[in-house]
């Protein structure tokens, strides 16, 4: 333990409103230079590659979390819609987020001072005398993550040209990322500022670094507030109005078909054509035409029909596949893959509104006729319908 020497203090020049004066051990100084003298600052690339090893175990992890999350979801029930589809990716990103704050400021501020990835390249997290650093400062860092990344990860470019090889980040919660045999792990030599009790001041954030990080958080509480608060009540509305916009359209052709094509020998025989969520606004069917409160929308999908399912596309790419069942004398179908790659077209028409849409609309109309489904065939171009009357 550390011993003080008694402070020589002039009775004439000292009063109570002066601070006292600062206390070093014996060799305090000489030890904490000696300590910083021997950090070896990790590289760009070290530290690269020991975050994409991180990213990848992180990545199972979140896949697991995604997993059970899915799993509870679609318990919730069998016709979650694109409300507790979204719902559900909100819990997710949440999940994700803790997740990743406890892997990193976690590991970074034990005994390891490192992620696993950090430590099996060999490098570690410390304060800037080289020891370890708390949790709340390694909670500090991570968040601080969010200011290099919207810096259009400048945050991040800077580290090789910064005296001490510090990211953004890193001049945020004041660390470095050093060499692991370049440090003493642990709480080493301590600092002048912690030995007088004025660690908060000389530890923590900077002013520059909180505001930062207040101004990050901030916005991300703004956004998620918009999100919940409008943005998803409006794609709600807007995925319920699209549901009964492909249910009427369907309906539609639908009802033309077996006015037009009566049913022979109890099978009605559906063309790619009458199952498109298209209403032939042109020869060539190039999208949808409705009119709503909101306005005309106008979609370019296509239906085509193979031996196996059902295939929704958009300028020759696969949106969804379904398989078409018959259920409790109704048709139901099932989407058996859903591109990941039209994330974007996926919320123009989620997979709930086209199967939904297509389920009611071919109901409807074989209610209408007063026919009953008994069982469907699929084959390239044509999906055939075996029907009873009521």
């Amino acid at each position: 333990m550390w011993q003080g020497q008694e402070a020589q203090v002039d009775p004439n020049t000292f009063n109570a409103t002066m601070s006292p004066p600062t206390i070093l051990p014996p060799g305090v100084d000489s030890l904490r230079t000696q300590q910083r003298s021997k950090i070896r600052y990790a590289g760009f690339w070290r530290r690269f590659f020991a975050y994409c090893l991180d990213a990848i175990a992180v990545g199972i992890v979140n896949k697991a979390i995604e997993a059970v999350i899915s799993s509870l979801a679609g318990r919730l029930s069998d016709q979650s819609g694109s409300w507790l589809d979204i719902s559900g990716l909100v819990v997710t990103v949440v999940a994700y987020i803790v997740f990743d704050w406890f892997y990193f400021a976690g590991l970074e501020s034990s005994a390891w001072q490192a992620t696993l990835g950090k430590r099996a390249l060999g490098i570690v997290v410390t304060d800037l005398d080289g020891n370890r650093i708390s949790f709340a400062r390694a909670t500090g860092r991570y968040f601080a993550h969010l200011v290099s990344v919207i810096t259009f990860l400048i945050g991040y470019l800077i580290q090789p040209f910064t005296r001490r090889r510090q990211a953004l980040h890193d001049l945020i919660s004041r660390t470095l990322v050093a060499e692991k045999d370049s440090v003493e792990l642990g709480f080493g030599v301590p600092s002048a500022s912690v030995l007088n009790g004025d660690s908060q001041r000389r530890t923590g954030l900077p002013r520059w670094g909180i505001v930062s990080l207040v101004g990050v958080m901030v916005l991300a509480l703004g956004c998620a507030a918009l999100s919940f608060g409008v943005v998803l009540p409006l794609h709600s509305r807007y995925e319920k109005a699209t549901r009964t916009q492909v249910a009427d359209t369907i309906s539609t052709s639908f009802n033309q078909l077996i006015r037009t094509s009566p049913p022979r020998s109890g099978k009605l025989v559906l063309r790619e054509s009458d199952l498109d969520v298209n209403n032939a606004i042109s020869s060539g069917e190039v999208g949808v035409d409705w009119s709503s409160n909101n306005g005309i929308l106008i979609y370019g999908f296509e239906t085509t029909i193979n031996a196996e399912n059902v295939t929704l596309g958009i300028d020759g790419s696969v949106l969804y596949r379904s398989i078409p069942v018959v259920a409790n004398g109704l048709i139901k179908f099932t989407v058996v893959e859903d591109s990941e790659a039209n994330v974007f077209m996926g919320l123009l028409l989620s997979k709930k509104s086209f199967e939904q849409g297509l389920e009611i609309g071919i109901n409807r109309a074989l209610a209408g006729a007063r026919l009953t489904p008994t069982g469907v065939t699929l084959s390239n171009g044509a999906l055939t319908i075996l029907v009873v009357p009521r």
